[in-house]
C-alpha cells in the first residue's frame, strides 16, 4: 500500500495534475479508488491550515468547537490559532483526550496583535506567558506602520522586535512567524525589507496579514516574500494570511511556493507544513468538501475529453493510471494488445 502510494504520487507529478481524472487499484481481486489530484491537493492544502479563530467575542465554547473542526476528519490541520488566553483552554484539551486531540496539532497564538504598536517589554512578556501555557508557535505582528514612516527606522525596530520575541521561543521548539502587514505596506519595496528584517531577527516564517485589514495575501505580495526567504538561504517558511478561501486559490500558493522554493512548480506536492501555511477560518470546510467531492465531479466535468490509460502488471495487482485529456485518442493497437494480454 505504501509503494502504492507513493506511485500515484509520482505519477500524478509527472502529468499535468489538473488533468488527472482518477487512479484505481485492483489488488487480489478488491479494485479500491485511490484520491485523484483534486483531492490529494485538498487534503495536502488541509494540513498546512492554521485554524484560525481571532474574534473579540471568542468563548471557550467557540475555541472548543474551532478544534473539533480542525480534527474531525483526517488529515487533521496543522495549527489552530487563537489568542493566548485560550492557549491553557487547547493544551488541557490535549492532556485529557490525546486520541481525539492529537499533539500533532500545534497550538498558535498571537502577539503585539493586531495594532504592531505595542511596547516591546509588553510584547516579551506576553511571548513569555504564551510559551509557559503551552503555546507551540507565536505569530508577532511588527510595527509596519513605523516601516512606512521611515524605512530604515523600522526595519531596525522590526529586526529588534524580533530578536527579543525570538529569545523567549526556543528554536526548533517553538516556531516564530512574523507579521509583517503587506497590504499596508503596499508596495514590494517595503514588503522586501519588511520580510528581509524578520529572517535577520530569526524567524522561522514570514507572514502577510493579520486578516483585520483591507487587503491581505496576495500573489503578488508572496512570490515577493518568497523570493527573500530563497536568497536567505535559510529554512524560514511562508504562511499566507487572509483571502485564501478555496482549493484554486489554495493551489496557487502551493505552486508559487513550489516553483520558487522547490525550483518547479510541479513539485507542489512536496511542500510541506514547514514551508507554507494558510492562516485561515473559512478555508478548512471549502477544502473539506473538495477532498470528498472531487471524484464524482471528475467525471462531469471531464466527460468531453479523451480517456489515455497507462497500465503497469506488478505480479499480484494491476493498477490502472488514467489521464483525461481533450484531443485525439492515442490508445494505440500495442496499448490494445497489451490490455488483451494484461
Amino acid at each position: 500500500n505504501s509503494f502504492l502510494g507513493a506511485l500515484v504520487a509520482h505519477l500524478v507529478a509527472m502529468t499535468d495534475a489538473n488533468n488527472v481524472a482518477g487512479v484505481s487499484v485492483t489488488k487480489e481481486d478488491a479494485q479500491t479508488s485511490l484520491p485523484n489530484s483534486e483531492q490529494m491537493l485538498a487534503r495536502q492544502a488541509i494540513s498546512l491550515i492554521d485554524h484560525t479563530s481571532l474574534g473579540l467575542d471568542d468563548t471557550d465554547e467557540k475555541i472548543r468547537t474551532l478544534v473539533d473542526v480542525a480534527v474531525a476528519e483526517t488529515p487533521c490541520t496543522a495549527a489552530v490559532c487563537i489568542y493566548p488566553k485560550f492557549v491553557k483552554l487547547v493544551r488541557s484539551m490535549q492532556k485529557e483526550q490525546p486520541e481525539r486531540y492529537p499533539r500533532s496539532l500545534k497550538v498558535c497564538t498571537v502577539v503585539n496583535f493586531p495594532s504592531g504598536q505595542e511596547p516591546t517589554e509588553k510584547v516579551v512578556q506576553d511571548t513569555k506567558a504564551a510559551v509557559q501555557d503551552g503555546a507551540d508557535e507565536v505569530d508577532v505582528v511588527i510595527n509596519y506602520r513605523l516601516l512606512i514612516e521611515n524605512k530604515q527606522e523600522g526595519c531596525k525596530a522590526a529586526q529588534e522586535l524580533v530578536k527579543a520575541v525570538r529569545a523567549e521561543c526556543p528554536q526548533g521548539q517553538v516556531a516564530l512567524k512574523v507579521i509583517i502587514e503587506s497590504g499596508e505596506l503596499g508596495n514590494e519595496e517595503l514588503i522586501v525589507a519588511a520580510s528581509e528584517a524578520a529572517i535577520a531577527g530569526g524567524c522561522d516564517f514570514v507572514k502577510t496579514s493579520t486578516g483585520k485589514v483591507k487587503v491581505n495575501a496576495t500573489p503578488e505580495a508572496a512570490e515577493a516574500m518568497l523570493k527573500v526567504v530563497a536568497a536567505s538561504g535559510k529554512a524560514v517558511g511562508f504562511k499566507a494570511a487572509g483571502g485564501v478561501r478555496d482549493a484554486a486559490q489554495a493551489r496557487q500558493y502551493l505552486e508559487l511556493t513550489a516553483r520558487i522554493l522547490l525550483g518547479d512548480a510541479r513539485r507542489h506536492h512536496e511542500v510541506d507544513a514547514r514551508q507554507l501555511r494558510f492562516g485561515a477560518s473559512s478555508l478548512l470546510p471549502a477544502l473539506r468538501s473538495c477532498a470528498t467531492s472531487a471524484s464524482a465531479a471528475a467525471g462531469t466535468k471531464r466527460k468531453a475529453d479523451v480517456a489515455r490509460c497507462f497500465q503497469f502488471w506488478p505480479v499480484s495487482c494491476c493498477f490502472q493510471f488514467c489521464v483525461r485529456e481533450a484531443g485525439d485518442c492515442r490508445h494505440s493497437k500495442q496499448w490494445e494488445e497489451q490490455q488483451q494480454c494484461g
